[in-house]
């Protein structure tokens, strides 16, 4: 009896070690689960210097194009309202800024979006469509087969602008069925959750300068903890009036000569700029199993606040840098393996030097001046695109892993006195530097003016071959449809300009319209 008892016992405890080792398995599973790489498959954007492409971007950073212009006459009459004196009441202390163009343009019959309704929404509702839309179809979805799916809508803004001219004007006669949800700021992500049919999570975000970022970082848990299996992130930032820019021109917060100089002596301030753009993600392992193009990957985020900090709109170097250490522990990399930051770098005289405190307090050791970590910031380009900051240096760092190449920083003559950077392994590239490393890793920082931080590491995607078809020598059909007889014309006509500079097959593009695209009456 006592040995069939042991042997009992003895199954008993193979059995619980069996399940014991299966449990462990599971939980690891799961804990790996929330360490997923996060693959972005498509992109769209506009940004001033006639921004409409990836293609165009990356030409304005080569080439170190400057896209700041004057204030147009259709947002406020600049000239009126300016003056050198940051202490004269009800007046801006800039002319210039970056802006887009044809804001105005958009076509509502597309989207089934009555003149009506239309007349009272939002610029940046509009544009966000239309960018969001974009973004869908640069990463080969075929819109009608996301209805009622759990993709999730993540968008940053915090300009009201349009209220003032539409729905506060103080005349309640114009006020009608549509001025609320045409301009409130929760729309922006629920219109696009709604014209596109989509069940998932839909979030808008302000806080303020962090906005899409910080809407990353909340698509990238939506993907890891399955409540979502694709995610949208756009962002829009339009200057319609003039009262922002009077708010910071009495903060002083602004360039006198409209330039942000990032990390420079010179560095005075920021420029007010405006921006939209999307990016579509989806966990790598779906990306790769349903083979989707993979643009770049997001190991990891952190989103934090600065909490007590020496005033409401000021910036924490402690809280900064906790968010990059948490960023990295999320992206499982050590600081030594990230290769670039593209920084906040308003270029103000006091927020650079405290943003590199962080940097340096995180990424300093193990670092060498023959080795450094460099650092730049698209707002040298095209100003701040505030709402849209985050995402317009996700998109720089996206195009500078695709080029293999840091793009030059602009306006930095003289190094900001503030910063130490004798004894700082940092450089900030005034020419384009090759980036051609097997492995590539960079932050992107985002931050708040009132306190809350954003932090996003992104990586080159893996290698995948890809075996091409062989080339017939037949014909090829290259199926383009449209909602209107004006609109194919308009397609025509990007396809022409398309296929002048093309690298890929004409059976690959071909292949593409007709099987990755949507497809119209």
């Amino acid at each position: 009896n006592d040995m069939e008892n042991n042997e009992k016992l003895l199954q008993q405890l193979k059995e619980a070690l069996v399940a014991i080792k299966k449990l462990k398995g599971d939980l690891n599973a799961e804990r790996e689960k929330s360490f997923e790489p996060i693959a972005i498959i498509g992109m769209a954007m506009r940004f001033p210097g006639d921004i409409t492409n990836g293609k165009r971007y990356w030409e304005v950073l080569e080439t170190g194009f400057d896209a700041i212009t004057d204030i147009p006459n259709n947002r406020f009459n600049a000239k009126e309202l300016y003056t050198e004196n940051p202490d004269e009441s009800g007046k801006i202390t800039l002319k210039q800024g970056g802006f887009l163009n044809d804001i105005d343009k958009f076509d509502g019959s597309f989207f089934d979006i009555s003149y009506t309704e239309l007349e009272n929404l939002d610029p940046q509702q509009r544009l966000g469509l239309e960018v969001t839309y974009e973004a869908l179809e640069n990463a080969g979805l075929d819109v009608k087969k996301l209805v009622d799916s759990d993709t999730s809508v993540f968008a940053g803004i915090t300009n009201i602008d349009y209220q003032s001219k539409s729905f506060r004007t103080g005349d309640f006669t114009s006020i009608n069925h549509y001025s609320y949800s045409g301009q409130a700021l929760c729309a922006n992500s629920g219109r696009i959750s709604y014209l596109l049919g989509l069940q998932g999570p839909s979030v808008t975000i302000d806080t303020a300068c962090s906005s899409s970022l910080v809407a990353t970082d909340m698509a990238v848990k939506s993907l890891r903890n399955n409540d979502s299996s694709l995610s949208i992130v756009t962002a829009c930032n339009l200057i319609l009036d003039p009262e922002l820019t009077i708010y910071f021109s009495h903060l002083n917060a602004l360039s006198k000569n409209s330039r942000c100089k990032s990390f420079s002596n010179e560095g005075n301030g920021f420029v007010r700029s405006e921006g939209c753009a999307t990016i579509i993600l989806k966990r790598l392992s779906d990306a790769q199993r349903d083979g989707d193009n993979v643009l770049a990957i997001i190991k990891g985020t952190a989103v934090n606040q600065d909490g007590k900090s020496n005033g409401f709109t000021a910036p924490s170097v402690s809280a900064q840098k906790k968010l990059l250490i948490t960023a990295l522990k999320n992206a499982r990399l050590n600081p030594s393996q990230i290769d670039y930051i593209e920084a906040h770098g308003t270029g103000t005289k006091i927020g650079d030097p405290i943003e590199m405190d962080a940097i340096s307090a995180v990424f300093k050791s193990g670092r060498s001046k023959e080795n450094p970590l460099l650092i730049g910031s698209v707002k040298t380009n095209f100003g701040h695109t505030e709402a849209v900051a985050g995402l317009a240096g996700l998109i720089k760092v996206i195009l500078a892993l695709e080029n293999k190449k840091i793009p030059k920083n602009l306006h930095f003559e003289t190094p900001n006195e503030l910063i130490d950077w004798q004894n700082l392994p940092f450089k900030v590239p005034t020419t384009n530097t090759n980036w051609d490393n097997a492995e590539k890793n960079a932050g992107v920082s985002g931050f708040g003016v009132t306190g809350t931080n954003a932090h996003v590491i992104l990586s080159n995607p893996p290698l995948v071959e890809r075996e091409k078809p062989a080339l017939r020598n037949d014909f090829y059909a290259l199926p383009l449809s449209a909602k209107s007889e004006e609109s194919l014309k308009g397609l025509v006509n990007r396809y022409i300009d398309f296929l002048k500079v093309s690298t890929n097959s004409l059976e690959e593009i071909c292949a593409m319209a007709a099987l990755k695209r949507t497809h119209w009456e």
